[in-house]
């Protein structure tokens, strides 16, 4: 339906020529360069033509990009300006562009220059909190009273150390006298760890006391110093705040630096843009005087893309369409309308080529199942709202743009069902009537899930045959595409008459006294036997024919089960319901008083938010897999590679004509 048609192109240029058909390729953006392989060169080209591939300098650009980025980010955290939800690419002009790609060393410079002012900081910092660490240390021997690298006299020694707090320092004392060791014990502080001791000696017992202090308990300290604990300390301080001092320059620095962040962005997607070039150079075949192009361009380009080459180039270029067997590259198209859808089917996988695209049949049915599991009138113009403005005002593209703009869809066809089944933030006007005059009131609704979950239950399971139906319609479309009428009424029509059979007879089970179940019936019978006597057709004798045909109505089971399936978007609607009517009465728990209305209103607020939260969710998961399990698994081929032309890539910036 909308994958778009594809020519292989092949172009043979003088090497002289190399860059500037790459960069003329870039500029139209149309042209996916394929590799030519070694087994390809072997085979189709005897050997005629060889590969370049200067990885040294992809990988110097690549590095390069990776510094360029990490100064972006940098900056980016201490730029003044607020942060921009959905940001766009900032505009710049060609000169500005041209500037920065004539001179890339000169910007890649200042990039170092930010990287390297953050490694300064974590020097700083490191440094920091090694002399912060060095300051608890030596605040545990404050009041010491002789400098820390006071060793004692000549006939006398002195030991720093801790003894565990679950250890008695006079005990301690005592057993050294005990021992007959001339020492004398100071208690210097003590916290809930351990008491901080100085042994005062005589060296006479230096060698004793050296080996039974281990025993006691005591551990020598690991602190040294010229001067008093206080005065080592005051001097830490004076050179932590030299370098918070520098740390605070640095951070000036580096906002005063974020004012030219632009450039660094700039300079990252030339980067880019040279990394694109290289892996193009690197597909390429060539010989001593030529190299050889090949690639996919959408057939409404192809011309334009020739016409171009051979007015600037001295080159040969040919055209071809796709084998039925031939692989090529998927580019989707269909309208704006559909366009959100495709973000579902490309989370999946691309549609294999030969095949077709799926988003504008399974749009409809994603934006009903959507809204039917949410199902609130005020849950949906909230999401219209929130995302509708999100759209309009950052205009999010790619990935993102397309779920902002799918949930806005979703948005509408959630105000859509819940005006169906009466749900405006659930029973909230209700609530809000009843606790306000103590009357009750009832919304209209055509049908309530909460009082008639029978009849949403059906309409579920009439919406599921209506999907299934339609994924079957496209695998017999498919079918009838490439030739194989029959095989689409054999394999889809007979389980069209099946289903549909039992469909009319389960209408004729609620409506009796009509024709539908004996209509039904009958139909379903001639499925049936349509079934057994075409199913096994590709067996080889008659009875495996048979056995193959009568097999082949166990898949009704399957059927069924898909069906079933369709369940879910009553319970998730429902539960929707639900959970807002409890948000509700808790809210309105307070009664009619001020602390009443207050509760209301901030239970309301935090479980309402809370609900569309997990029921959006929910209904982007569910209807997501109704799509991949139940509908795709009828039809959808898979396996598709997305068209990526040679362009010039843009991450942070446009390029524009406009003069700065």
């Amino acid at each position: 339906m909308a994958i778009v048609n594809m020519k292989k192109i092949s172009v043979i240029a003088l090497s002289d020529d190399e860059k500037e058909v790459v960069e003329t390729l870039m500029d139209m953006g149309v042209t996916q360069v394929e590799d030519i392989t070694e087994e390809e060169i072997t085979a189709e080209y005897a050997g005629l033509l060889s590969k370049r591939a200067d990885d040294e300098a992809m990988s110097g650009y690549d590095a390069q990009r990776k510094t360029v980025k990490e100064a972006i980010d940098i900056l980016a955290a201490h730029v003044d300006a607020k942060k921009v939800l959905f940001a766009p690419r900032r505009s710049v002009s060609k000169a500005m562009f041209a500037e920065v790609a004539g001179d890339p060393k000169r910007e890649y410079a200042f990039a170092q220059e930010v990287t390297g002012a953050v490694r300064r900081q974590n020097e700083l910092r490191s440094e920091k909190n090694r002399l912060l660490g060095e300051i608890e240390t030596l605040s545990k021997w404050k009041g010491l009273g002789f400098s820390l690298g006071f060793t004692g006299t000549k006939h006398t020694g002195v030991l720093l150390g801790m003894l565990p707090a679950q250890l008695d320092v006079n005990d301690f004392s005592t057993k050294l006298s005990e021992a007959g060791l001339i020492a004398e014990v100071q208690t210097v502080s003590s916290d809930k760890d351990a008491a901080y001791l100085a042994v005062i000696y005589h060296k006479s017992s230096e060698g004793e006391l050296q080996r039974l202090l281990p025993q006691l308990g005591f551990s020598t300290a690991a602190v040294s110093g010229d001067d008093v604990p206080e005065a080592v300390i005051g001097r830490l301080l004076e050179r932590i705040g030299v370098l918070e001092g520098e740390a605070e320059a640095a951070v000036a620095g580096l906002k005063e630096m974020a004012k030219d962040k632009a450039r660094l962005e700039v300079l990252y997607d030339y980067l880019s843009e040279c990394i694109e070039k290289e892996a193009a150079y690197a597909k390429l075949g060539r010989t001593e005087h030529t190299v050889l192009l090949k690639g996919w361009v959408p057939a409404e380009a192809a011309d334009a893309v020739v016409k171009t080459l051979e007015g600037k180039f001295v080159c040969e270029t040919e055209l071809a369409s796709p084998t039925e067997e031939e692989a090529y590259p998927i580019l989707l198209r269909n309208p704006k309308v559909i366009q959100p859808f495709e973000s579902v089917t490309e989370m999946y996988s691309l549609p294999a080529p030969h095949s077709m695209d799926p988003n504008k049949l399974m749009a409809p049915f994603f934006f009903l199942f959507f809204g039917m599991m949410v199902s609130d009138a005020g849950y949906g113009l909230l999401l219209t709202l929130i995302t509708g403005f999100i759209v309009w005002k950052y205009k999010p593209q790619g990935q993102a743009g397309k779920l902002m703009k799918l949930i806005c869809y979703g948005g509408v066809a959630t105000m859509f069902w819940g005006v169906i089944f009466g749900g405006y933030f659930g029973d909230t006007i209700p609530v809000v009537v009843k606790m306000a005059t103590g009357k009750e009131i009832v919304l209209p609704s055509l049908v309530n899930p909460s009082n008639d979950p029978i009849s949403v239950l059906i309409l579920s399971l009439i919406l599921g045959l209506i999907h299934l139906f339609a994924g079957m319609g496209a695998k017999a479309y498919l079918l009838i595409k490439r030739g194989q009428i029959w095989d689409a009424v054999f394999d889809i029509g007979f389980w069209y008459l099946v289903l549909g059979g039992i469909g009319i007879l389960c209408l004729g089970m609620i409506l009796p006294g009509t024709p539908a179940m004996q209509i039904g019936m009958w139909t379903a019978v001639a499925g049936a036997i349509g079934l057994i006597l075409t199913q096994g057709r590709a067996k080889k004798n008659i009875f495996a024919k048979l056995i193959g045909g009568i097999g082949s109505l166990y898949d009704i089971v399957g059927y069924m089960s898909d069906i079933l399936s369709y369940s879910r978007l009553l319970a998730l609607g429902l539960s929707t319901g639900v959970v807002a009517s409890v948000v509700n009465m808790m809210g309105s728990m307070g009664g009619n008083t001020v602390v009443g209305w207050i509760m209301f209103a901030l239970v309301f607020v935090i479980g309402h938010v809370f609900n569309i939260a997990i029921n959006t969710l929910g209904a982007y998961v569910h209807a997501s897999r109704l799509q991949y399990v139940e509908f795709f698994g009828k039809f959808y081929e898979s396996g598709g590679k997305a068209f990526q032309p040679l362009v010039r890539p843009r991450k942070y910036v446009e390029v524009t004509d406009k003069i700065e």
